[in-house]
């Protein structure tokens, strides 16, 4: 499989019980498409471990290689029950098989679709062990397994390069033709001819680039059956050898939910009861900083601040801040941000995610472990929305309205997936609860903590949104809301704020605080100031101010036409109404314009020829 859309690669989740504690050896079969360094991620219990690779090239195989070139080893503390994850990064991984060991001696064989048949409900085929072995191979129960597929180069995308430099197109003829122009106004329809001919010819590039570009690097899907699968294990294993598993992906639950909220005289939330059995409760100080949190009554974290309100111990592990407050290290992750205070790259030793912004601040690509998507914004509205993610030749379209209503997943070519859609369903928040299919089945429903953190995950689809409606990363469970990242899992966001609060209202001055402690009431779309009484991702009318717990006004969201405060800059805007039409005006518009910088441009560069020409041969330029 390879990775999906929005980079989200496939997520394969184990239940193994461990009867043997130690160190085991990590083998895994499959076969590098793209590049020979293509490496699968492997956590425990929902924390990276290793990576391995150097899985063979084109061709299936096994590898038991680190990607600091050790063997590959995983230790298990003690007995027990451990979840096992496995991520697929690279989009031109093929993965068939994880194999743990603690025989050091033992070298696996043998691998492949051939013996991996993915037929109906027949599930993926075990390797038969020789006598004096002991395998058990499991089946993932994932959202989604992809193959990956590579198509190859051909003579039309050789061309596309060529005909896509209009560098090349445009001083080479005039280099080789303007000389034989006798008089200068030939010499100017000349290069009025190759001008026009050179923005032909690149346009026509760019689309057979497009066209056979898409081709690269896509995914095909493939459903595994939902049902839980035995391993399959020679008959002579017993007790604990004969280890049963169940994927922690099971069926989409659709039974509804009850929960019961406590605020103390500051209207924070204090505890949060779940009629499914689970409880929340949260402590805080004088300035609003979480002190202690539990769930089902036992303390489950503890928090220690500086006077600035940064969380400075978590648990007894230390966290570290930059001058500007932002957050380094908080023993899990490292981050990193540009001048502006946002955040540009997440790391963790084994996995690293970069993030890269436009001017105006808003994210339009990010890069997990050199896998891009980039996206397309909407910024018409008053916070920018994602409208396309698009990875090598999958794109995801997402529809909009008050909050996000479904979602097209496809590619284009003859390995990808066909363009599928499914809906969200939300809460009062906007928060995405379920997914169904286009014939309205649930195939994803999802939990959250009080402050957003998942609490449950369950069914075959998957989503990027969740908690309030916002990008949630799987992986870290970190939300984007624009000016700053927000975890969850602390209910803290990672920088400071920006916007600094009114002091008549003290609860505006906290810099880190989520939605005032009260996420239930208050979302913070923006990552400025907490928005009340609407859903994250709706449409707020331009200019509407985001309101307070005191019912006072704080901060703004004035967007101009152009997108920034202030004049015109100087610059004419031309309309050519809206549509279609008005669309296809506006390019005809862009191109036109090039095309007459480009022939200025040409005939500025004749006359510095000729002017230096002449001054060669008479002293004299004209």
């Amino acid at each position: 499989y390879a990775t999906d859309y929005l980079t989200r690669s496939p997520e394969l989740q184990y239940q193994v019980y461990f009867s043997t504690p130690g160190d085991y050896v990590v083998w895994g079969a499959g076969a590098a498409v793209n590049a020979g360094s293509d490496s699968l991620h492997i956590g425990i219990n929902g924390t990276p471990a290793l990576s391995l690779t150097g899985f063979p090239w084109q061709q299936w195989g096994w590898t038991n290689q680190t990607t600091t070139g050790l063997t590959a080893t995983l230790n298990i503390p003690a007995p027990g029950l451990y979840t096992i994850t496995l991520w697929a990064r690279e989009d031109g991984l093929r993965f068939d098989r994880l194999l743990l060991t603690q025989d050091t001696d033992y070298v696996p064989t043998g691998s492949g679709p051939g013996e991996s048949p993915r037929v109906g409900d027949v599930p993926l085929a075990q390797l038969t062990p020789p006598p004096s072995r002991v395998a058990t191979w499991f089946t993932a129960n994932s959202r989604h397994v992809a193959a990956a597929a590579q198509q190859q180069r051909n003579w039309l995308q050789i061309a596309a390069t060529i005909l896509g430099n209009p560098g090349l197109l445009f001083l080479g003829p005039l280099g080789l033709l303007a000389p034989l122009a006798y008089s200068r106004r030939k010499r100017r329809r000349l290069i009025r001819a190759l001008t026009g001919a050179t923005i032909a010819l690149a346009l026509i590039g760019f689309g057979w680039a497009l066209t056979t570009g898409a081709g690269m690097n896509l995914a095909e899907a493939v459903d595994l059956p939902r049902s839980y699968l035995n391993p399959l294990t020679p008959a002579s294993l017993t007790g604990d050898q004969a280890t049963t598993h169940q994927s922690l992906r099971g069926l989409a639950q659709t039974s509804a939910t009850t929960i019961q909220y406590e605020y103390d005289p500051l209207y924070r939330l204090t505890a949060a009861t779940y009629s499914s059995g689970e409880s929340y409760g949260y402590s805080y100080d004088a300035g609003s900083n979480r002190l202690l949190e539990a769930r089902n009554g036992q303390p489950i974290a503890s928090y220690t601040y500086d006077i600035a309100n940064r969380l400075v111990q978590l648990d007894g592990q230390t966290l570290t801040y930059d001058a500007n407050g932002n957050l380094l290290t908080d023993g899990q992750f490292n981050y990193v941000y540009d001048t502006a205070n946002r955040l540009t790259q997440i790391s963790s030793g084994v996995s690293t995610a970069q993030y890269v912004y436009n001017g105006d601040g808003h994210r339009v690509a990010q890069i997990l472990d050199g896998v891009r998507t980039d996206y397309v914004q909407d910024v018409a509205r008053a916070l920018p929305q994602v409208l396309t993610a698009r990875q090598g030749g999958t794109t995801s379209r997402y529809l909009r309205g008050l909050g996000l209503i479904g979602e097209q997943h496809g590619g284009t070519g003859p390995f990808a997936d066909p363009p599928t859609w499914q809906y969200t369903l939300a809460d009062a928040l906007g928060s995405i609860r379920q997914v169904t299919n286009g014939q309205g089945k649930v195939t994803l429903s999802q939990d959250f903590d009080p402050f957003g953190a998942v609490m449950s995950s369950n069914g075959v689809a998957a989503s990027a949104y969740g908690f309030t409606g916002e990008e949630q990363d799987p992986l870290t469970g970190l939300i984007y809301l624009r000016a700053r990242t927000y975890n969850p899992a602390t209910g803290r966001f990672l920088q400071q704020d920006s916007v600094f609060g009114d002091p008549t209202h003290p609860r505006t001055l906290h810099r880190y605080a989520y939605g005032f402690n009260n996420p239930v009431n208050y979302t913070d779309p923006s990552g400025n100031m907490p928005d009340g009484g609407r859903s994250a991702g709706s449409q707020a009318l331009p200019g509407a101010r985001h309101g307070t717990p005191d019912g006072q006004q704080h901060g703004s969201n004035v967007r101009t036409p152009g997108g920034r405060g202030g004049g015109s800059g100087g610059q004419s805007e031309r309309r050519h109404g809206s549509g279609l039409c008005g669309f296809l005006a506006d390019v005809v518009t862009t191109v036109a314009d090039i095309a007459t910088e480009l022939i200025d441009l040409g005939g500025n560069v004749v006359d510095a020829a000729e002017s230096l020409w002449d001054f060669v041969q008479t002293g004299d330029p004209e």
